[in-house]
């Protein structure tokens, strides 16, 4: 049997070491700590009004959404500033705008039925294909499938947008031929894996690092 093919994971530095020091949390270490503190530079997400970042807590639909969006147009890419209503199920939501102009780059898809189920959970899978859509989308450039050694994606309706995200460094498996498709991304992982991209965005010289000078909005969690 072959060994399954390694790719090294996109690094951050291109998106990290220039942006100085984010907010820092008092509920976060580990290997994910960096690029929670990257992400806040670039104004992702300044956690929650008791001061934590809650670090293990599944991200939701929706909050994907915002977090693409805010990362796309913190890099200076074009995002549209208004976009039709997509979904009836995100009415009033903190969330609404940020979904329906990532479906309207075709970064996100509903469940049916005009229902984009925000609340959800978003799961590894979905993850994946939300970053291939936003890259892209916003540069026009196709990032190529490839095969990987994942015996556990062939089912999955994201099984090309797994292995394009994989092969470009954005996400990685949790044994060497397993991705986990179905579980549910935390918010740690989701930093490292919105500053993976912001990093591919800046390398491939399709974004430019975000200005500090303005200071970090009201953005929510």
């Amino acid at each position: 049997m072959d060994d399954p093919p390694y790719v090294v994971p996109q690094g951050i530095a291109a998106a990290c070491d220039e942006m100085g020091g984010g907010p820092s949390f008092p509920d976060v270490s580990g290997p994910h700590a960096i690029a929670i503190s990257c992400q806040g530079a670039w104004a992702v997400t300044l956690g929650y009004p008791d001061g934590s970042f809650r670090p293990a807590a599944p991200v939701t639909r929706g909050q994907m959404a915002s977090f693409l969006i805010r990362v796309l147009s913190a890099a200076g890419l074009e995002v549209p500033t208004s976009a039709p209503d997509a979904f009836d199920d995100d009415e009033g939501t903190a969330h609404e705008q940020a979904i329906n102009q990532a479906a309207a780059l075709g970064v996100v898809d509903g469940v049916g039925d005009r229902r984009y189920d925000p609340g959800a959970p978003v799961t590894r899978a979905q993850a994946a294909a939300m970053l291939v859509g936003a890259y892209e989308s916003t540069t026009g450039q196709e990032l190529p499938s490839g095969a990987t050694a994942f015996a556990d994606i062939a089912a999955s309706t994201h099984r090309e947008a797994i292995e394009a995200a994989f092969h470009a460094g954005l996400v990685q498996g949790t044994a060497p031929t397993l991705y986990s498709p179905r579980p549910a991304v935390t918010r740690a992982q989701m930093a490292s894996l919105v500053m993976r991209f912001a990093a591919a965005l800046v390398l491939n010289g399709h974004g430019a690092l975000p200005s500090t000078e303005s200071g970090s909005p009201d953005i929510g969690r």
